[in-house]
């Protein structure tokens, strides 16, 4: 594999070996915000291309696709790559092109179906990796013409073990583990305080939220939060900040049961939107139980 180095659950690993050995034409990789999928899809195209990962940005057939605003993946994009799909390319390597989508699940509906085409009649010698945190909000369509792997979280221990490896503050990667409860992705990004990553400024929306008033919370509706996916990913870190806060077991009692609420809160808001709610009315709701 290209990197032993990085971060993998052995059965992830496993799942990787087995994938480089015989690939498909499109893998998805799936997994909670915050568990590391894009470091995990560029491992996997390092592999698979045969090509140093530090390296992997200059290599010249590498697409990657990400959300360019709060309206996600647009069908102008998926346009443009398969414009560029299009184009040949020179050598006789098994595989020659990567193509990554980041967030797959933020394409509209009539970006799917354009990408539906790019995923049943792929160019020779590419593979398609995608990346999403909401795997139902892929079509149906999509989501049988490509192959899965469920990104598993190494234990707590084995993260804290690998950052303070790399150098981290050992006090430092336990506050981090403790907020981001052990998905590595997210602890990565409390670390190296990445204030332009899309899970810092979710960490930063959650704790504004909990220290508005009602009123400022519904005002962060129409304001910070009108985008799906940043509402979604402000949910999770909810769930995350009050499960790390509950496992803790400190506080008096008023705090405990100020967690309690908001951990059943942001539960019935994550449920809502996996069953494709309005965004604004969820959030409504769970402004006003926090």
């Amino acid at each position: 594999m290209a990197d032993s180095s990085l971060l993998l659950h052995s059965r992830t690993r496993q799942n990787f070996e087995h994938f480089a050995k015989n690939p498909s034409h499109a893998l998805l990789l799936s997994g909670a915000s915050g568990s590391g999928k894009d470091a995990a899809a560029n491992y996997l195209a390092a592999t698979l291309l045969d090509f140093p990962l530090e390296n992997l940005e200059k290599y010249p057939h590498l697409i990657k696709i990400y959300p360019i605003d709060t309206k996600g993946i647009s069908i102008e994009q998926i346009r443009e790559l398969n414009h560029s799909m299009a184009l040949s390319i020179p050598g006789t390597n098994p595989v020659a092109r990567i193509v990554i989508v980041s967030k797959c699940h933020s394409m509209s509906v009539e970006a799917q179906n354009a990408f539906l085409k790019t995923i049943e009649e792929p160019p020779d010698r590419t593979i398609i990796i995608l990346t999403t945190d909401y795997i139902d909000s892929l079509l149906p369509t999509i989501r049988s013409r490509v192959q899965s792997i469920t990104l598993i979280c190494p234990r707590s221990d084995e993260v804290r073990q690998y950052f303070v490896g790399k150098g981290y503050d050992a006090v430092m990667v336990d506050q981090s583990l403790a907020l981001s409860n052990g998905l590595p992705g997210l602890t990565q990004t409390l670390l190296e305080s990445d204030k332009d990553h899309p899970l810092f400024l979710a960490l930063e929306n959650a704790r504004t939220i909990l220290r508005g008033t009602i009123f400022e919370r519904i005002i962060m509706i129409d304001n910070q939060l009108k985008d799906k996916d940043t509402a979604k990913q402000v949910v999770d870190m909810l769930l995350l900040m009050s499960r790390a806060t509950l496992r803790k077991s400190k506080g008096t009692r008023n705090e405990q049961s100020r967690w309690i609420k908001i951990f059943a809160a942001s539960t019935e808001a994550s449920n809502q939107f996996s069953r494709n709610l309005n965004t604004k009315l969820i959030l409504t709701n769970l402004m006003l139980k926090l």
